[in-house]
């Protein structure tokens, strides 16, 4: 949220007051933003999106996946809401 403006604007310094300032200003625009997607997010009609319904079983035949023998109770119990089904 920082800026380099006076290293190349050629109107005179930046203070600490103008630096803090636009900082105040980025975050609340950034918390206003942040606010809004999750209004929509929220909103029924993007149900399926947020739940990532649309990646079901992307990852059935994934590489990198540690083969059957070397996969502990433990590891498949923590990956099992990333991946729900796909250890079963």
């Amino acid at each position: 949220m920082s800026t380099d403006y006076d290293c190349w604007h050629d109107s005179g310094d930046v203070t600490v007051e103008m630096v803090m300032g636009n900082m105040k200003a980025n975050a609340e625009n950034a918390r206003r933003f942040v606010g809004a997607v999750l209004d929509e997010l929220s909103k029924e009609e993007h149900g399926q999106l947020v739940l990532a319904k649309h990646l079901e079983g992307q990852t059935k035949f994934a590489g990198g996946i540690t083969a059957v023998p070397g996969r502990s109770e433990q590891a498949k119990e923590k990956l099992s809401w990333l991946f729900p089904g796909y250890f079963d």
